[in-house]
């Protein structure tokens, strides 16, 4: 769906700068963050939401997204269920990340070469 509906590897980038900078929209506990990601040409309020395990400096995990204009909210099941999936993520071994990336289970976006 993200790559859908425009979402770059710079929009990432962008996302997480930002956040370990402290601007994100909501820390819901257990490492989870709700983080807006603006649409060009539409700006954050009409844009993306994204669920993120977080660690600032460290880690980030994009768990969840969706276009604010598909869905308002998740519901509290959905939010526990992330919560408990972000700590997992979180909780990973650098070697364990490595297998995940193997095996297609994870995803790298490399923000220092995007950066360059």
């Amino acid at each position: 769906m993200a790559r859908r509906e425009g979402l770059t590897e710079i929009h990432i980038c962008k996302a997480v700068a930002e956040m370990n900078v402290g601007l994100f929209d909501a820390n819901l506990g257990a490492g989870l963050f709700k983080k807006r990601i603006a649409i060009p040409g539409q700006g954050k309020r009409a844009g993306w939401r994204s669920l993120l395990g977080f660690q600032k400096g460290k880690k980030a995990f994009f768990l969840y997204l969706f276009a604010k204009n598909s869905c308002d909210n998740i519901e509290p099941d959905e939010t526990k269920a992330l919560k408990r999936l972000a700590k997992y993520y979180l909780t990973l071994e650098p070697d364990e990340i490595e297998a995940a990336l193997q095996c297609g289970e994870l995803l790298e976006v490399n923000c220092i070469e995007k950066e360059t």
